[in-house]
């Protein structure tokens, strides 16, 4: 188990943990429950160049051990993402959704969607982002996560997006690992300290595990 404490490193056994970001509740100019577009009309017709910030609310991951995420998860894979478009969703259109391309070039876990061996292309969706409604930017500020760099490369633990669209993901339990020099650092705003230290975890151990764990389903 990753433990800085007792120095053990036996990473079978160690959890993600999440420690609950209240930044949140101090950013300016919140909208929470109200109709953004109409929102955004009063202040241009107003003449306010005030933005409109909506946080992302503080995600309570699951204390998970990397083996169960990799059992749990409908897609674990290293890829490069590529930022693309940003848009209001939802039923009352109250967030902002960024879409991702992923492209795949290490599958560790399940499969892709596709018929006749075809893939199609893969989308990770995160709430964050900025739009402009009716001349007034519109920013859903992502506090789970931090930014991903374009085109970087990533290792991702994935679910279905919801409502659920072959070839749509969403990051699992906070499951996202940005790649650089042979590790993986998590990209959780607070990721427990073995993790968020310096150049994170080993790719090749966090590999292993990945796969020990699927072995196991």
């Amino acid at each position: 188990m990753f433990d800085t404490c007792a120095g053990r490193n036996e990473m079978s056994n160690w959890a993600l943990v999440v420690t609950v970001s209240c930044l949140w509740a101090v950013l300016p100019s919140i909208a929470s429950g109200q109709d953004i577009r109409n929102l955004a009309r009063e202040r241009a017709q107003k003449g306010s160049s005030e933005p409109i910030n909506i946080p992302t609310p503080p995600s309570d991951f699951a204390r998970k051990s990397i083996a169960e995420m990799a059992r749990e998860a409908l897609l674990v894979v290293e890829a490069s993402l590529w930022r693309g478009e940003s848009f209001l969703a939802g039923s009352d259109e109250d967030r902002v959704i960024t879409e991702y391309s992923i492209v795949v070039t290490n599958v560790l876990a399940g499969e892709p969607p596709g018929k006749n061996k075809v893939s199609i292309p893969l989308t990770l969706t995160m709430h964050r982002g900025e739009v402009v409604v009716e001349g007034v930017v519109v920013r859903n500020i992502d506090t789970n996560f931090g930014e991903i760099v374009h085109g970087a490369e990533h290792l991702m633990f994935l679910r279905t997006s919801r409502p659920p669209v072959d070839g749509r993901y969403e990051v699992y339990n906070g499951g996202i690992f940005q790649i650089a020099d042979g590790h993986a650092r998590s990209l959780r705003s607070s990721p427990p300290e073995a993790v968020g230290a310096g150049k994170g975890l080993p790719l090749a151990k966090l590999r292993a595990e990945i796969l020990r764990g699927r072995a196991a389903r």
